[in-house]
């Protein structure tokens, strides 16, 4: 396909994701745990409270910053929509340097969870923007003095939002640590510091959430068999409307597992990490005895299994005459469609349709069932103007 064709798709295909995330981010009313997170720590300034699972810090310290500007949903967003736009700002970049530009932009955002987490006043965005900035910044660009410090550092603050990505952190650091001590002994050794700095502060922490009796999201059983159908439950996070579409999605996770003795050195690392972290996170909980990860515990993990996708197919058939790229056209069709079929403005996969924000602020008994952090929210936003508005 030709070079400014596929160029000017792709930013257009862009602009319509971004103008996706804040259009919704503005106009889709609050949802439980987001209303649950600004009442209880951000309102209350008690950002550092780590009772339950609901605080993710790192995204609640961003929320307790951008309402000082105001206290509006889009003001308690506005730390993910940041960190969706610059997901896809990102993925533009790569796909100026790929040959299969289209296929590259469409992979990459395909995730219908994905792009629904970068519109709520939740972790799972900024986490999962933090480790594809990481893998971008160290498998793509051309490697600096400390490419392997800024890495480690953004899969680290990463963990502070969902915790139990300190597994992706620590394996990077493990698996590269050999290379990066010859090749920059005091950005390793600094590297080092902070991540045992990080690593130990994470670890409490989720120890503490995760004590008996405190609520933690997750699957109480599974079977090897069930996590197999659905790629350890990666194909939920694309909401597949069709067969063509899963076949789309078997065919992301498969291929590099196929393609990996082909791949050049620095991605088969990438690989590895990204899969010794799944591994990681599906044992852990049977050592522990606690829920297996499922839907959105798994999306910060999505972007470094598509890049894994997107460079071995990049490296295999670079070459290859434009069949292949009409082919990769047609592939990135199927999951382009799934995607904008499933995009919706006023409801939310995992809460449902949105709740009438007036009828919140209003109706009595919403402060005595479900809704109650909700209605509690909506009214504490209009409390000087509660009587006018409630008639």
């Amino acid at each position: 396909m030709n070079y400014k064709i596929s160029a000017r798709f792709c930013r257009l295909y862009i602009a319509i994701l971004s103008f996706h995330i804040v259009y919704k981010a503005y106009v889709n009313s609050i949802t439980t745990d987001e209303a649950y997170t600004y009442l209880e720590y951000v309102y209350t300034g008690d950002v550092f409270n780590i009772g339950v699972a609901n605080n993710h810090i790192l995204n609640t310290f961003s929320m307790f910053l951008t309402t000082f500007l105001g206290e509006t949903e889009i003001f308690l967003r506005l730390p993910n929509v940041v960190a969706g736009l610059g997901y896809l700002l990102t993925v533009l970049v790569i796909s100026q340097n790929n040959q299969f530009k289209i296929l590259t932009v469409v992979v990459l955002t395909s995730p219908v969870y994905l792009i629904e987490y970068f519109t709520l006043a939740r972790g799972y965005g900024i986490s999962s923007f933090l480790i594809f900035f990481g893998c971008f910044n160290f498998y793509v660009l051309k490697r600096y003095k400390y490419s392997f410090l800024i890495s480690t550092t953004a899969f680290l603050l990463s963990s502070l939002s969902i915790h139990i990505y300190i597994v992706f952190a620590g394996l990077f650091v493990l698996l590269n640590a050999k290379n990066e001590y010859f090749y920059n002994k005091r950005g390793f050794l600094i590297s080092i510091l902070i991540s045992i700095f990080f690593g130990y502060y994470v670890s409490t922490l989720t120890f503490i959430i995760s004590q008996p009796g405190r609520p933690l999201f997750g699957a109480e059983s599974t079977t090897f068999m069930s996590l197999l159908k659905n790629v350890f439950g990666f194909v939920e996070l694309f909401q597949v409307e069709n067969i063509f579409s899963l076949v789309a999605v078997y065919i992301l996770f498969l291929f590099p597992l196929f393609m990996f003795s082909s791949m050049p050195s620095e991605f088969k690392n990438l690989y590895l990490v990204t899969v010794l972290s799944l591994i990681f996170l599906f044992t852990l909980p049977i050592i522990f005895e606690k829920p297996f990860p499922i839907q959105r515990l798994l999306i910060p993990l999505l972007p470094p299994f598509l890049l894994t996708f997107v460079f071995s197919f990049e490296n295999q058939f670079n070459l290859y005459p434009k069949f292949v790229n009409y082919l990769s056209v047609l592939f990135s069709i199927f999951l382009s469609l799934n995607l904008f079929l499933n995009l919706e403005n006023k409801s939310t996969i995992d809460w449902g349709v949105g709740i009438n924000k007036e009828l919140l602020t209003c109706e009595e008994e919403a402060l005595t069932d479900m809704r109650v952090r909700m209605a509690e929210y909506y009214r504490l936003l209009n409390k000087k103007d509660l009587t006018t508005i409630c008639k």
